[in-house]
C-alpha cells in the first residue's frame, strides 16, 4: 500500500503535520524577514501545529532528507517544495531555500506569495540585503497582489536604507492595512512607520 503512486507523490497529513510543527516552531521563536522581521504567513500556524503535531515526530533532518526525496523522484511535488523552502529557511541553508523557492515560482508563476518568498530567500541569500533581482519577485508579488504583505514589509525597509523615507512608510501602511490588527507583526509595522516619519522630519544632510 505505501509503494502506490498516490503515497509517493504526496507526504501523508502526520508527515505534513510533524514538518509543519518544526517549522512554524522555529519560524515563531525568532524573525524570518531580513531586518528581523517575522513571516506574517508562518506565525499564525504554529499552534495549531503544535495541537496536532503527533508525540514521536521524526527529526527535522530526517524529515528534510524525506522531502529531498520526494522531490527528486517528483520535481513537480509542489507541496514538498513548498516545505522545503520553510525549513531550509529555518535551518540557514538559504542558497537551498533559493533553489526550493525558484522551483515554486516554476511551479506556480501567478502565485504572489511564492513571488514574495523568493524574494525574500535572495535577500537571505545575498547577505540579509536585497539584490536587483529579489526587488524584481517582490515586485511581482506585488503586481499580482497589491496586499502582499511581505513584499511591502521588504520594499520598505530597501526605501528606508535607500534614503526614501515616504516610499517607505507608504509601503508598511500599506502591509498593515492588509494584516490583522492583533498579528504580532502589526506592532513592528506601526514601529517602523513611525522611523520612517522620524527619517523623514530629520534635516538632510
Amino acid at each position: 500500500m505505501s509503494s502506490s503512486p498516490h503515497d509517493t507523490s504526496r507526504p501523508s497529513r502526520r508527515f505534513l503535520v510533524a514538518l509543519l510543527a518544526l517549522v512554524t516552531a522555529a519560524f515563531a521563536g525568532g524573525g524570518a524577514l531580513i531586518a528581523g522581521m517575522p513571516s506574517a504567513q508562518a506565525t499564525p500556524a504554529a499552534p495549531v501545529a503544535a495541537a496536532e503535531a503527533p508525540a514521536s515526530a521524526p527529526d527535522g533532518p530526517a524529515l528534510v532528507l524525506q522531502l529531498e526525496q520526494r522531490v527528486k523522484a517528483n520535481p513537480d511535488d509542489l507541496d514538498s517544495w513548498q516545505m522545503l523552502g520553510r525549513a531550509y529557511t529555518v535551518m540557514g541553508r538559504q542558497d537551498d531555500a533559493v533553489s526550493a523557492y525558484r522551483n515554486i515560482v516554476r511551479l506556480k508563476p501567478g502565485d504572489a506569495m511564492a513571488h514574495a518568498e523568493l524574494g525574500r530567500s535572495l535577500g537571505n541569500a545575498n547577505g540579509r540585503k536585497l539584490n536587483a533581482e529579489a526587488e524584481k519577485h517582490l515586485d511581482q508579488a506585488l503586481a499580482l497582489d497589491p496586499g502582499n504583505v511581505m513584499a511591502h514589509a521588504l520594499l520598505g525597509r530597501v526605501a528606508l536604507d535607500r534614503g526614501q523615507p515616504a516610499v517607505a512608510k507608504k509601503h508598511f501602511e500599506d502591509a498593515l492595512e492588509h494584516l490583522d490588527t492583533s498579528h504580532p507583526f502589526a506592532q513592528q509595522l506601526r514601529q517602523a512607520i513611525q522611523i520612517a516619519d522620524s527619517a523623514a522630519s530629520s534635516p538632510s544632510k
